[in-house]
């Protein structure tokens, strides 16, 4: 285990994470971001919930189209990254408790 820590350590020294260039302010933004490209597609409600909403906007023009949807997307990615961070510190909170 220390073999392992030493060259993780040498490699963060090398390849330091830059945070603001990934979209995080901290470390648990950067946990979020790295976690979502890594997490796969959405799920099958989450893509439903898309078409069933494009339906109901294709009698709007683009235009307006857009700016919902990018609104919607901004709100979802918002709520997910605020359940992500408050789950890793209830995490966190836990294993506190745990070793009290």
């Amino acid at each position: 285990m220390e073999e392992y820590l030493r060259k993780l350590s040498a490699y963060v020294a090398e390849h330091p994470p830059d945070f603001h260039s990934d979209g995080g302010d901290t470390i648990l933004d950067a946990l979020f971001w790295a976690y979502c490209e890594n997490a796969g597609a959405d799920s099958k409600a989450v893509q439903q919930g898309y078409d069933e909403l494009n339906c109901l906007l294709k009698s709007m023009p683009a235009d307006h189209v857009n700016t919902i949807i990018n609104t919607v997307n901004d709100l979802c990615w918002e709520h997910d990254r605020l359940g992500f961070i408050n789950g890793f510190k209830t995490g966190m909170r836990l294993e506190q408790e745990l070793s009290q």
